[in-house]
C-alpha cells in the first residue's frame, strides 16, 4: 500500500512539506524524488518556519506520475 496517491490531474510543481526535527533553522533540505521508470528529480528547500525542536520545510517538486519512491535529507555542518 502507497503511503501517498496523488491524482493524474495534480499540476506540477507539487508542494511537499517535510517536517524536521532537531535541525536547525534554515538548513537546506532536498526532496527527491526516484520514480520506478525514469529518472530522479529532486528539489531544495530550507526549514525556515517553527523552531530548532520542531520545523517544517515546504519545496515545490516536478513529481513524475506513477510509482516511486519519495525522500529527503539534510546536511548540516554541526
Amino acid at each position: 500500500m502507497p503511503d501517498a496517491v496523488l491524482s493524474a490531474q495534480q499540476d506540477n510543481p507539487i508542494p511537499v512539506i517535510v517536517d524536521c526535527a532537531n535541525i536547525p533553522l534554515n538548513t537546506q533540505i532536498t526532496v527527491s524524488v526516484k520514480p520506478a521508470n525514469g529518472a530522479a528529480v529532486s528539489a531544495v528547500g530550507y526549514n525556515n518556519a517553527g523552531t530548532l525542536a520542531s520545523s517544517t520545510a515546504t519545496i515545490s517538486i516536478n513529481m513524475p506520475r506513477g510509482g516511486g519512491i519519495i525522500y529527503a535529507t539534510a546536511a548540516t555542518g554541526n
